[in-house]
């Protein structure tokens, strides 16, 4: 028989105690995985890059690339993170991946405990969900880590089809990096695959091993939500700070050969399409319309409105192939590139060419590289072939291999064909075709920009409060616009206009909205007329009296309800000290946008305006003018136009840029000023 324990006397549970205190010295040796070990020991991580609040940094982390194939690239992933802050934490990671694109394999946790490492069985302890994105998100874990204690997080990401050779990882993630290291494995260097950093210019961030040209190392990386600025429109972070791209040497290397293999690839997705049902569609769209402007304008608003926009829908290659036109027709669902090409082939089928344009499309500003691999390519649109007209239409297209056709982006439904889409004149585009030269500037003949034009009659009654009737024709500047027009109920619109104009304009009652989509009227864009009444709108001062501008209701309905959208200053605890290449500003826009004003204001009997004077602002990076004339006894209108092109301009400008626009909205939302009696009460 065997004897029971005896119980632990005072003496000897101490000693046991002080064993167990002693094991963290000895964690490496005792934990999981073996890779980790030589740098499980390093110290917590310091130094300026690091904000107070951060919750986790990466200790230390390994990219490594290799060929799961000849052209499959395969990417390792293995982390070290630590708890930063003083108290237990949850670990929960997310991990947004294409599943069309990408296999997710060899996934692990192991995080350590007071005295020793554990692995969590992911099995039980992660989800799988689809995101908005269609992107698989793989919550990896969810475990109390105590302060100071680490986990190692591994997983491998595996190219499934090659279709494009090539895949990149930008350096700023979710937490501050200490060290990251990136490697091509040595057996698959010799095979062609590369690594290359690119970078704005040179630093020290980045240093490349002497003796193994495949391995570069990275340190101090601050989170990527450190990376603030204090300008709206800056370059995204894979063209501000380095990011690293491995790709396979002799593939794919420049812009032309690119466009001839999307070409092909494109048509092969168009070649399986039965030509019959197309044929078919295409005709009872077309029915009884005489010109190949009215047929192609038929065909473009059917997919612009019955096809939903839906990105769960994608199933793509490599996020860049779409789907089939009988899949779309079936689900009456798609993406921007499903849409392109269930348009291209309907316009095919009633004899009218088109051909589709590659984009990068993003409210930062972004500039091209060489190769196709430095581009993140995320938007199609398309280019329609007409017979010429005079004068050309809008949306004619002032160069590049398409010159004299129409631009046309059927995943918005704010415009009408022929009506430049907004927000992409100046953009680089890639003509999806054999003939292709390279990447080309996009010029319409009315500039692509993004347009919001604006007129409002506004009358101050005898009472203080303001009745306002407004009008907007908008080519998807106004997000408002857009999203009215995917509202169904008069009660919804009216709450989404609420939303939009209270912060300026409180209590501000909505007496009536008519939307009219682009098909509807006469000049092909959207048109939404509103009208309001703003209670108490005058405030009395001593002497005179203050009015809620117009122009601070035109501004909220055209998407700037405070201003400028702008990132407000870290608080004192989330402070970091960037330095090169991290503190990087550039004076920059990312979009091109148009925005003017035409409004009367009436005032009641005995109150009079003094009108802030006329003014003019002429600068590369923007345009703006302003000017007032008094019209009869009581009514006074003012005129004004904000431009904004795309662009970067001198770094050194970008402090007067800063200060301009700051004046500029200042004057845009400040009241007027009123003299006189017989205003109202105010308030």
């Amino acid at each position: 028989m065997r004897p029971h324990p005896r119980p632990l006397r005072p003496l000897a549970m101490w000693l046991a105690a002080w064993a167990l205190a002693a094991l963290p010295i000895a964690t490496a040796a005792l934990g999981r995985p073996e890779w980790a070990i030589p740098f499980l020991g390093q110290p917590t991580p310091t130094g300026g890059y690091i904000a107070k609040n951060d919750r986790w940094v990466i200790v230390y982390e390994a990219v490594t690339y290799s060929l799961a194939a000849p052209d499959r690239i395969q990417t390792r992933y293995q982390t070290i993170l630590e708890n930063l802050s003083d108290r237990d934490q949850v670990f929960k990671q997310v991990l947004d991946y294409d599943p069309s694109q990408y296999t997710l394999s060899d996934t692990s946790l192991t995080v350590q405990r007071k005295y020793l490492w554990h692995d969590i069985n992911l099995s039980r302890n992660a989800a799988e969900a689809t995101s908005k994105d269609s992107a698989k998100v793989v919550v990896v874990g969810q475990e109390p880590i105590p302060s100071h204690h680490r986990v190692v997080w591994e997983y491998t990401l595996t190219d499934k089809l090659g279709f494009a050779p090539w895949t990149g990882d930008a350096l700023p993630e979710e937490w501050p990096v200490a060290i990251k290291h990136f490697t091509v494995e040595s057996a698959v260097a010799q095979g062609g695959l590369r690594l290359v950093v690119i970078a704005p210019g040179p630093d020290g961030t980045l240093k490349q091993d002497k003796v193994d040209s495949g391995t570069w190392e990275a340190r101090d990386i601050p989170a990527a939500s450190r990376l603030l600025s204090d300008l709206v429109y800056q370059p995204v972070v894979s063209n501000l700070y380095p990011y690293v791209v491995a790709h396979l040497q002799g593939q794919d290397e420049d812009w032309p050969t690119w466009a001839k293999k999307m070409a092909k690839a494109w048509a092969k997705n168009a070649d399986g399409t039965p030509a019959g049902p197309l044929q078919e569609k295409g005709r009872l769209l077309t029915e009884g319309i005489p010109t190949p402007l009215g047929k192609a304008r038929a065909l473009a608003r059917f997919v612009q409105n019955k096809v939903l926009y839906d990105d769960r829908n994608e199933t793509g290659v490599n996020a860049f192939l779409p789907l089939t036109p009988p899949d779309t027709l079936r689900s009456m669902k798609a993406d921007c590139k499903g849409k392109v090409l269930l348009l291209q082939s309907l316009l095919r089928a009633v004899g009218i060419e088109s051909v589709p344009l590659q984009l990068r499309v993003s409210e930062r500003y972004y500039a091209w590289g060489s190769h196709p691999w430095e581009v993140g390519l995320n938007h199609v649109i398309l280019a329609v072939k007409l017979p010429p007209r005079l004068p050309p239409l809008p949306a004619t297209l002032l160069k590049g291999p398409a010159k004299g056709w129409l631009l046309f982006d059927p995943t918005s439904r704010e415009t009408d064909l022929g009506q430049s889409p907004g927000g992409l004149e100046d953009l680089h585009a890639l003509a999806i075709g054999q003939g292709c030269l390279g990447p080309f500037d996009i010029h319409t003949q009315v500039p692509a920009a993004a347009r919001c034009d604006i007129r409002i009659e506004a009358t101050l009654l005898p009472g203080g409060d303001m009745a306002a009737a407004v009008e907007l024709s908008v080519n998807s500047y106004s997000a408002l616009a857009g999203q009215l027009l995917r509202l169904s109920s008069e009660e919804k619109i009216r709450t989404a206009v609420l939303d939009q104009v209270n912060p300026v304009c409180p209590g501000a009652q909505v007496r009536s909205v008519v939307v009219t989509p682009p098909s509807e009227s006469l000049d092909g864009l959207t048109k939404v007329k509103l009208s309001f009444l703003v209670p108490k709108a005058v405030q009395s001062l001593s002497a005179s009296q203050l009015l809620t501008s117009p122009t601070a209701l035109a501004l909220s309905l055209a998407g700037y309800p405070d201003g400028l959208p702008r990132v407000s200053a870290p608080d004192s605890d989330d402070r970091v000290a960037l330095v090169a290449p991290w503190n990087a500003r550039l004076n920059a826009s990312g979009e091109s946008t148009l925005l003017t004003i035409h409004y009367g204001l009436t005032l009641p009997a005995g109150l009079t305006l003094d009108p802030p004077p006329s003014a003019a602002i002429r600068k590369p990076w923007l345009t703006y003018e302003a000017a007032w004339t008094h019209e009869g006894q009581q009514t006074w209108r003012e005129s004004l136009s904000v431009a904004v092109p795309r662009g970067s301009w001198p770094a050194q400008d970008r402090m007067e840029r800063l200060q301009t626009v700051d004046r500029l909205l200042a004057g845009l939302y400040s009241p007027l000023l009123l003299s006189g009696a017989g205003g109202g009460n105010g308030g």
